[in-house]
Parts: C-alpha cells; sequence; structure tokens
C-alpha cells in the first residue's frame, strides 16, 4: 500500500501495478487505499474495476477521480448514481459524454437511461452538450434533446446520433439554425417531399445536393450551379443520373471531376476518361467498396482493377482470400500495399518492414503485425533512426535478446518503451523495478509479462527490495504466453508459480 512516506521509487512502481491490465483486481484491491492520485486514477479506470472499488473511489474527496470513473463505462455503470448529481460539472460532463481523447476502453456498455434522462434535465448546458454527442441515446432521450433550447445541443444531436429516427430527423431539418440543418442532412437521405425545400435553401443546398433523391430535373440544374462545391456534392450523390454525372466529369474544376470519377455507376471507359484528366491522389479511395459497402464478391472482382482508388478500397478489406493478398501486396502504388497490411492479418511478411520504414503513425501498429519477421525487428532495434528503433522496442514480436539489448540503449525513450513491452525477459523487469528512474520503474511494473506473484510481493513490501529469487524466469501474467526466447524448458527449481 502507498503511505504518505512511501519512496517515491516505490510510488512509481505500484502506479505501474495499478495499470497493469494483465493483473487481476483482486490483487490490486489494497491500492485502493493509497495517498497516490495518479495509482488511484489507473485504478478508476480499469476495465475490471468492481461495484466496491468504484465506489470506495466515488467518495474520494478529489473530483479528478470521480471524472476518470464517468469516463470508464465499467465504472460508470457501478456508480452513475452518485456521479450524476455531482457537484462538479466537469464530473457530469465525463459522465454525459463517455470516452474522452485520452481514454479508451475495450468495451462500451450503454449508460443506463435513468442515468440519460436526469443529465438531459441537467441546468448546465455544457452537460446537455456532452450527452447530445452520444451516437445512441435512449429515444426519449434523443427526443428531448433534439428539442432543447441549447442551439449547440440540436446541433450535437444531428452531428451524432446515428441512424437519426424519421421523427427527429423532420423536426432537425426544419431547424431555425441552418448548422443544424447540415447537420441532420448529413445523416441520411431527404424524405423525398423536403429535397426541394432543402435544395432551394442556400444554407443546406449543397448538403441535399450530395444527399438528396435527385430526379433528372433537380440534377441538370446542379450541374450548372455556380457554385463549384455544389457540383461536387451533385457528383458524388449516388442518386444523381449518370447523364448528369457524365457531364461532371467533364466540368472545368478538377475536384467536380475527381468526384464523377469515383461514382460507383460509370462505365470503365468513361471513367478512365475522366482520371486521365484528374491528378489522383492517395485520399482518392473508392468508398462503395469498402467491405461494409459491398460484397466480397464484388470486391474481387477489382482486385486487378485498372483503377488504383478501386484498388486501395478492396485493400481495407480483412476478409480477401489468399491470391487476393498475393496480388495487393504485389501491388505498384503503396498506399494499396500500406492498406493490406493494416487491415489484413495474413499481409506477407515480406512487404511490412519496407512499410514500417516509409509510414508515418501506421507503423506504431503494423509492427505489431503477426506475420512481422524478427529478423527485421532486430535490425530496426539495432538501427541508428530514433523512430525505427523506438517503434521497435513496442513490438510484442520483438527477440527476446534484441530487447534485452535495448533495455540498456542510452536513448531514454527507447528504455521507455522497451520497459512495457511483454518480449522483454523477466530478469530486465525486474531490473527495471529497481531503476532510479521512477518513469522506467513504472513501465516496468506496468509490463503485462510480470508475474502476479511478484506483484504481489510488491504490494505487500511497500518497497522496491526484492529477492534474489525473482530475478529468474518466473510465469507471466495469465494471457500473456512467454516470448520465443523464454519458451525452453527451466529447471523447476527456478521455475515460477
Amino acid at each position: 500500500m502507498i503511505s504518505e512516506v512511501t519512496p517515491p521509487a516505490m510510488v512509481a512502481v505500484l502506479r505501474g501495478l495499478a495499470a497493469n491490465a494483465a493483473l487481476d483486481m483482486a490483487l490490486l484491491r489494497p491500492l485502493l487505499d493509497s495517498f497516490d492520485l495518479l495509482t488511484l486514477v489507473a485504478l478508476a479506470e480499469r476495465e475490471d474495476l468492481t461495484r466496491a472499488a468504484a465506489m470506495a473511489l466515488a467518495r474520494r474527496a478529489d473530483p479528478t477521480l470521480r471524472r476518470s470513473l464517468a469516463r470508464n463505462p465499467v465504472a460508470a455503470m457501478h456508480v452513475w448514481s452518485v456521479l450524476v448529481a455531482d457537484p462538479d460539472r466537469q464530473v457530469r460532463c465525463a459522465l454525459a459524454r463517455g470516452h474522452s481523447r485520452d481514454f479508451r476502453t475495450t468495451v462500451d456498455l450503454p449508460l443506463p437511461e435513468a442515468a440519460q434522462r436526469a443529465l438531459a434535465h441537467d441546468p448546465d448546458d455544457q452537460v446537455r452538450h456532452a450527452l447530445a454527442y452520444r451516437p445512441n441515446p435512449a429515444m426519449q432521450v434523443g427526443l428531448h434533446l433534439a428539442a432543447d433550447p441549447s442551439v449547440p445541443v440540436r446541433r450535437a444531436v444531428a452531428q451524432s446520433w446515428r441512424p437519426l429516427p424519421d421523427v427527429v430527423a423532420r423536426a432537425l431539418l426544419a431547424d431555425s439554425d441552418a448548422e443544424v440543418r447540415r447537420g441532420a442532412l448529413l445523416a441520411m437521405t431527404p424524405p423525398p417531399d423536403l429535397v426541394t425545400q432543402l435544395l432551394a435553401d442556400p444554407e443546406t443546398r449543397q448538403e441535399a445536393a450530395e444527399q438528396a433523391p435527385l430526379n433528372s430535373e433537380d440534377a441538370a440544374v446542379l450541374v450548372t450551379d455556380p457554385n463549384p462545391a455544389v457540383r461536387e456534392a451533385a457528383a458524388r450523390n449516388r442518386h444523381t443520373p449518370l447523364a448528369m454525372v457524365l457531364r461532371l466529369g467533364r466540368d472545368p474544376d478538377e475536384d467536380v471531376r475527381a468526384a464523377a470519377m469515383l461514382h460507383p455507376d460509370l462505365p470503365d471507359e468513361a471513367r478512365e476518361q475522366i482520371a486521365a484528366s484528374v491528378d489522383t491522389r492517395d485520399y482518392h479511395v473508392a468508398d462503395w467498396l469498402l467491405p461494409h459497402r459491398s460484397t466480397l464478391a464484388e470486391r474481387l472482382k477489382h482486385v486487378d482493377s485498372r483503377f488504383v482508388f478501386c484498388r486501395r478500397a478492396v485493400a481495407f478489406s480483412p476478409d480477401l482470400p489468399t491470391w487476393a493478398v498475393a496480388r495487393l501486396a504485389a501491388d505498384e502504388d503503396y498506399s494499396v500495399r500500406l492498406l493490406l497490411a493494416e487491415n489484413h492479418p495474413e499481409a506477407p511478411a515480406d512487404i511490412l518492414p519496407d512499410l514500417i520504414r516509409r509510414a508515418g503513425h501506421a507503423r506504431w501498429n503494423l509492427v505489431n503485425h503477426p506475420n512481422m519477421p524478427a529478423h527485421a525487428l532486430a535490425e530496426f532495434a539495432a538501427s541508428g533512426n530514433d523512430d525505427l528503433r523506438r517503434v521497435a522496442a513496442t513490438s510484442r514480436n520483438l527477440p527476446a535478446t534484441a530487447a534485452t539489448q535495448l533495455a540498456t540503449h542510452d536513448d531514454h525513450t527507447t528504455r521507455h518503451l522497451v520497459a512495457a513491452n511483454p518480449a522483454l525477459p523477466l530478469p530486465e523487469i525486474t531490473r527495471l523495478l529497481h531503476d532510479p528512474d521512477p518513469q522506467l520503474a513504472e513501465a516496468a511494473a506496468h509490463n503485462p509479462h510480470l508475474p502476479p506473484r511478484l506483484a504481489r510481493q510488491l504490494i505487500a513490501s511497500g518497497d522496491a527490495s526484492l529477492p534474489k529469487a525473482e530475478h529468474d524466469n518466473g510465469p507471466p501474467a495469465a494471457g500473456h504466453p512467454p516470448t520465443p526466447d523464454e519458451r525452453t524448458p527451466r529447471p523447476a527449481s527456478s521455475a515460477g508459480e
């Protein structure tokens, strides 16, 4: 347990244990009595938080803890009745909003309707505004928010509630605020009886041009609109008659022609003519071939498409057969290969190292691809390139020998990243628990390879001194198998629990 006189290094270790998802909450129960706020916050954010633990944290005076509980959907299910009337507005906003940018969970439990109703009637506009951003409110709560006197609240409903019920959509499409009307339009195909009105409204003309079911007369007017953004919207509209799409393919504005080029109904010959007049960008993707919009059979027809934007869309598919994966892995377009590697578990190993060298933020996910070759990771780990070495330090597939070398690297960031990597052998994790740098000690305690037995000793001891025997390899926490270099059988005397 952390007391007011616990050494700083040990405080860091216990913080890491509190955030270690591989450890059971029952083992961490003594940390609920901690005096360290960050340790308590880590506990409040756990997905295995029990009702008793959540209630104990909710009783703490610091609102930071209650905000963390409110953002955690598991905790919110336990203590919403306490938080819904919290005197701290940020607590109520966090409960209303749910997830935040700096906190994500792998579960998404809906906030109980009783909690939503209470928040929907909160006198503070910011609380109702936060609630309105939930994509799936309870029906009566959503109806109440759609009629809220606050314009920002109604805007949030229009932008977030999916799918919008028809009665709500009609109300929002007639709202006095233009942004509310536009937000509602982007969520739906408007009812035919409202199309003329929405196209005539200069505030909603562009959105209606993209979303509305257009007849030939409406489309003919839109393709000559003086505003190129309106013409581009009409080109993106799947309801636009083919004859009008072909006219838009000859538009003087390149963005309009690019939108027409991507229309699903365009014949290949016409598509090729338009594509010849467009500078195809990396962001050009045939969205009608994305997995959630097309069948596998339809996507497979485009594996060898002459149009790179069609192949890019197909590369988003996680369900492609082996032959299709092989074709796309050999594609001349870098974006096709990158999208395939990001989305398909069987992307071939030989394309991954080059993609990681060239990729930006995507490399942090690619380095954990199941087919990532160990020899390439070892090469990256030994690299003088800080970015490649640091990325390798996070890979679960990193060879144990390379991970051990990185644990003593001169670069602090590299040591910090590898300290939390389950590929790091247990003796190195244990050594880093004793490191005088609190950040390294905390990262090592966060490592899922840390045995529960050792975590239990750390919590019970309240200091960072461990028996020498703990430097021997022991079993990792549940659900985390040994790294490849640790699978050699050990003598019984050195085995763990």
